[in-house]
């Protein structure tokens, strides 16, 4: 689907940190710039419906109405409506994680397009006994943590939509992803951004065929994540 400019996404600043001195600012998050109440929600929606042609097997039958609503609102600067932000009535079968702190907000936009299921995002606060522990290089707060309800979240084997604002290298998304596949073997990840470099990268890793482990070559792409 046509979507929207990148320009009209981001722009791109400098901060004071020597791990990573790029900031990429979004225009559409509300996190960094003031913006329309209802353009964050519909930037996460647009993202689901992204989300949910892969999961579906992306046939050409989807329709994009956020994605389109998307890109009209940042090309024009009108107001969200209302009839925009109505979610599908359909619920994928999936559990839905984000990443602290830029993406708590669009992670809940994502599985509202999504319908009701499972969802959850990251923490760097010490909040008790997580589900889960994900480790993260560049920033200044590295040790990501994830709490739910349901301790038993994840032990399902269905789909993992993984999210985040942007990726840059795609690093944190594959640790998170191997440390879920070490305890919980599943088939099938989805990693959904804003924003993505493009870059393909490779990791060892753990796939699952009829319940038994076996390692693999987890492959990050455009596409997804996948095992080899």
């Amino acid at each position: 689907p046509a979507g929207p400019l990148l320009e009209d996404l981001l722009s791109v600043a400098r901060r004071d940190n020597p791990r990573r001195q790029v900031l990429f600012v979004s225009k559409v998050l509300g996190k960094h710039l003031v913006v329309d109440a209802g353009l964050p929600v519909l930037a996460g929606m647009a993202l689901g419906e992204l989300v949910a042609a892969q999961l579906d097997g992306n046939d050409g039958t989807q329709r994009f109405d956020a994605m389109e609503a998307l890109a009209n609102a940042t090309r024009t600067g009108r107001r969200v409506t209302v009839d925009e932000l109505a979610p599908p009535e359909a619920a994928a079968s999936c559990v839905v994680l984000g990443f602290a702190e830029t993406a708590t907000a669009l992670t809940h936009a994502v599985r509202r397009q999504l319908g009701r299921g499972p969802l959850g995002h990251t923490t760097r606060v010490d909040a008790g006994v997580p589900v889960l522990r994900a480790h993260e290089a560049h920033p200044h707060a590295v040790d990501h943590s994830v709490h739910h309800h349901d301790p038993g979240v994840l032990d399902h084997r269905e789909p993992v939509v993984v999210v985040d604002d942007e990726f840059t290298t795609g690093a944190t998304a594959l640790g998170l992803i191997l440390e879920i596949q070490r305890r919980w073997p599943r088939p099938r990840y989805v990693l959904a951004s804003l924003i993505e470099k493009g870059r393909t990268r490779t990791m060892d890793g753990f796939t699952s065929e009829d319940g038994v482990s076996r390692r693999g070559r987890l492959v990050l792409d455009e596409a997804g994540a996948r095992f080899e």
